[in-house]
């Protein structure tokens, strides 16, 4: 279960996220730089809006460099997309091997889990004319905290 990242997790996120950015060439700048520490403190999914939100006024963090930021972290397997819902949240196997993954959603909470494993969708066979692109895959239900309320 996802819960508030302790510091060890916290510091561990924003030092690999900021070695990715550098080994790709990209500029860490102070709203990139507040962008990481802002996924590296939540636990929660949060969208774009939700880091411009929460983003402290004296950053004036826009859009355009949050979705660019949040575009860069994706490619390098940082964050996770979660589901449709347009939320990212940051990965917790940042150490391991970037092996597909999946996670549930609490749908009363909200609080977001990784899965142990993952179905073999590597192995669906596309239809007649189809080549997959991409998919998305989500699952849902209720966390032990959640269950019975």
């Amino acid at each position: 279960m996802t819960t508030s990242p302790n510091a060890n997790e916290t510091l561990s996120f924003f030092n690999v996220a900021t070695a990715c950015l550098k080994r790709r060439g990209a500029r860490l700048t102070k709203p990139r730089l507040a962008i990481i520490a802002l996924l590296s403190a939540n636990p929660y999914p949060v969208s774009a809006y939700d880091l411009v939100a929460i983003s402290p006024p004296s950053m004036d963090l826009d859009h355009v460099t949050v979705y660019r930021t949040l575009s860069l972290l994706e490619a390098d397997h940082l964050i996770h997309r979660v589901g449709s819902t347009g939320k990212f949240i940051r990965c917790s196997h940042i150490q391991d091997s970037h092996e597909p993954h999946y996670m549930v959603t609490c749908t009363h909470c909200g609080q977001v889990a990784e899965l142990p494993s993952a179905p073999r969708v590597d192995q669906v066979v596309p239809p007649a004319g189809y080549q997959i692109s991409g998919y998305q895959l989500s699952f849902s239900g209720q966390c032990d905290a959640c269950q019975g309320h």
